[in-house]
């Protein structure tokens, strides 16, 4: 029986889509570039990690990728706009709350990022505990962020439906016992919630 669900927020509660914006203002060719070397590039996780903060990474970006530096001084003040809530999904989490489950955030986040969206959002103040990889330089999908999850909040994997768009790290939930939802499409939540018996 689920008693608690577990969310990641970047593409399941929250939009993120700067590959996406660097497409479209400054075409494929350079977006891939841009994607590749900065957005998915292990310094970026650092900033998750809350080993760097993100306005060093752009330096330090600027500085590596010359030929890029105009590009990558118009994103470097876009990330808070390319996060907003994904209404239809953030609207189950009430009726979640009151149909009795208990809720958790589990996701990789940069710590002024985060807290700037949940000073924005009321939804997250129905969780019932918040793991942010930044508040404990642990990123996914590293195990022991997920015991992190277990041992803070009294968690039982087989008790538990973790919801996340990256295969890996759902992966690693099912390899401590979670029920899980790979979230590759972002509108599919609530047909996904339903195909566990949750209806709200």
């Amino acid at each position: 029986m689920i008693k608690n669900i577990v969310f990641d927020l970047g593409r399941v509660l929250v939009k993120w889509y700067p590959c996406e914006y660097a497409a479209e203002m400054f075409g494929e060719k350079v977006a891939e570039e841009i994607c590749a070397k900065v957005y998915n590039s292990p310094d970026w996780t650092e900033i998750d990690r809350g080993t760097i903060k993100e306005a060093e990474f752009w330096e330090r970006k600027k500085k590596e990728l010359p030929h890029l530096e105009k590009e990558l001084e118009h994103l470097s003040h876009k990330s808070l706009d390319f996060l907003e809530s994904i209404e239809e999904n953030t609207a189950l989490i009430l009726p979640l709350k009151n149909a009795g489950y208990n809720l958790y955030v589990l996701s990789n986040f940069n710590g002024d990022n985060f807290d700037a969206i949940y000073k924005k959002y009321e939804f997250f103040r129905y969780f019932d505990g918040l793991i942010v990889s930044s508040w404990y330089q642990m990123v996914k999908p590293e195990r022991e962020i997920f015991m992190l999850l277990i041992n803070k909040f009294n968690l039982k994997p087989a008790e538990s439906l973790y919801i996340d768009d990256n295969i890996n790290n759902v992966k690693v939930a099912e390899e401590f016992g979670f029920l899980t939802i790979h979230l590759a499409n972002y509108t599919k939540l609530r047909e996904k919630l339903e195909e566990f018996g949750i209806i709200v």
